[in-house]
């Protein structure tokens, strides 16, 4: 249902997320856990379309969802 494939966020000279794969099928209950500054809250903003992501350099990588690749660039793309 949703793939995540190589995704990388950099702020400025900092990664944030480097490579990130994730897939999780229909029905699936997954957690997100890690330390302070791990990158949770970053990978949910790109699932989350939220422009703070775009506004600062955007991401690398696919999220693909019911088999398409979608880029979510703002919230009611998320939605939708």
């Amino acid at each position: 249902m949703l793939e995540l494939r190589d995704i990388t966020k950099r702020y400025g000279h900092e990664t944030a997320l480097d490579k990130v794969c994730l897939d999780i099928a229909a029905g699936e209950i997954h957690g997100l856990v890690g330390l302070n500054g791990s990158g949770k809250t970053t990978l949910l903003n790109i699932l989350f379309g939220n422009p703070v992501i775009q506004a600062t350099g955007g991401y690398s990588g696919e999220v693909v969802l019911d088999g398409q690749v979608r880029r979510l660039a703002r919230p009611a793309d998320a939605i939708a």
